[in-house]
């Protein structure tokens, strides 16, 4: 293996580029038009607070992950905390369970965009993928330099339209505001609602496996996390607050109700943000993964090759991730309607994301009590209960099959784990 295959990434991003790479992952316009559709369906006029609520527990895990990334500046992200604060077999299957959710969430903004594009443009979906995934594949093998670029451009005009969208949503009530009352819901749709929202802010988790390409990553990476969290947040609950004023003053509270809505010129420049929000969404957990195996293949928890770097880009991690997205999409988009399948990617990478960031909590945890930081242990148990909390109503309101499918995987990477374990060890002893 030579040199050149173990090379490091090099630190090309600014805070300004890791906040918009992170405002890609959180992808805040599609997230809306798809996520905010699924809240809306659950909790109705309720919805913006659901979003807050989903907002606020993002904002306590994303301020878990910021304190991690004052401690670990390389790349890997929720692999490297667990690895380095817990053990080698609990990174492991971190790094494992990380990669299922953000090839997933980055898969479900795919299929959340192509049903858009089939619902108002009438796209055939398996051309509708194939005009996100084109462009979001070949960034992603150009390297980080110009997938930065991307973000900043797309994510200052994404910004500016769920502004503009907001004050025209409330505009057309006459500035009339509705009251917000208790909803009429089980506590297991409430905590779907709000593991569904939390959807919408939480693109930060794609900024921290990406750390060993950030400038002064020690300082910006919290930044662009925090920053990213209370500014997308504040937006989506601003936003969903106007729509449900909005479906109230028309009447019905679904994705139907809001594409009637815009029947006006309003329209093509929502359709166009979200052609490239959905390019955007998938680059940026497309490079997430790719950075979380690159430094799992570095660390031998999986093969080396995933180490193989070429101009300062894991080229081989970054094909396998592009050929899981590949097979993934096209073979789902013969089985469902997109937004079915949407629904179904999305509900497994949160409830996949809802447990790496409970192992991201518990490093801190055990950070905390090693040097006797009082903040970081309140903080990171306070984090755990929570997510926990949320975790354990959400899977009592979703169908058994996910449950079994996240068991299935973590299963499958503990044997691939104790396999590759016993190869090494019989290699040594020969």
């Amino acid at each position: 293996m030579t040199e050149k295959t173990l090379e490091e990434l090099k630190r090309a991003l600014g805070l300004k580029e890791t906040f918009f790479i992170s405002l890609g992952g959180q992808s805040p316009l599609l997230s809306l038009l798809t996520y905010g559709a699924a809240v809306l369906s659950i909790s109705g006029f309720f919805s913006p607070i659901a979003v807050l609520l989903g907002t606020l527990l993002v904002l306590l895990n994303g301020s878990v992950v910021s304190r991690l990334s004052l401690r670990f500046q390389d790349s890997g992200g929720y692999y490297t905390y667990a690895s380095r604060a817990l053990s080698k077999a609990l990174g492991f299957q971190t790094g494992w369970l990380y990669a299922f959710y953000s090839i997933l969430y980055g898969c479900a903004y795919i299929f959340g965009a192509s049903y858009l594009l089939n619902l108002v443009f009438g796209l055939p979906v398996y051309l509708s993928i194939s005009v996100l995934l084109i462009p979001s594949v070949t960034l992603l093998i150009l390297g980080v330099k110009p997938s930065s670029k991307y973000a900043v451009v797309v994510g200052a005009l994404e910004l500016g339209v769920i502004v503009f969208l907001s004050i025209f949503f409330l505009s057309r009530t006459h500035f009339e505001f509705y009251t917000l009352k208790a909803p009429n819901l089980s506590v297991g749709k409430l905590a779907l609602a709000i593991l569904l929202a939390s959807s919408i802010p939480t693109g930060y988790g794609t900024v921290a496996p990406m750390s060993g390409e950030v400038i002064n990553a020690s300082k910006n990476v919290g930044r662009a996390i925090l920053l990213v969290i209370l500014v997308g947040g504040a937006l989506a609950s601003f936003y969903m607050y106007s729509l449900s004023d909005l479906l109230q003053t028309f009447g019905g509270a679904s994705l139907v109700s809001f594409h009637t809505i815009f029947k006006g010129t309003a329209l093509p420049v929502v359709l166009l943000a979200c052609l490239s929000d959905g390019v955007l969404a998938a680059l940026a957990f497309m490079l997430a993964s790719s950075r979380t195996l690159f430094k799992m293949g570095r660390d031998l928890a999986l093969p080396r090759f995933f180490a193989k770097v070429r101009n300062s880009n894991p080229l081989m991690s970054s094909l396998i991730v592009s050929l899981a997205y590949i097979s993934i999409c096209y073979s789902l988009s013969w089985i469902s309607d997109p937004f079915h399948i949407f629904v179904v990617l999305g509900i497994l990478s949160s409830l996949a994301s809802l447990a790496t960031h409970i192992a991201a909590n518990f490093s801190l945890l055990r950070l905390s009590l090693n040097d006797a930081q009082f903040y970081e242990f309140a903080l990171s148990l306070g984090a755990i209960a929570v997510s926990a909390l949320d975790l354990f109503y959400s899977l009592t309101s979703v169908a058994l099959f996910y449950l079994l499918i996240l068991i299935a995987w973590t299963l499958i990477g503990q044997l691939y784990s104790r396999l590759r374990r016993l190869s090494h060890d019989n290699l040594s002893v020969s």
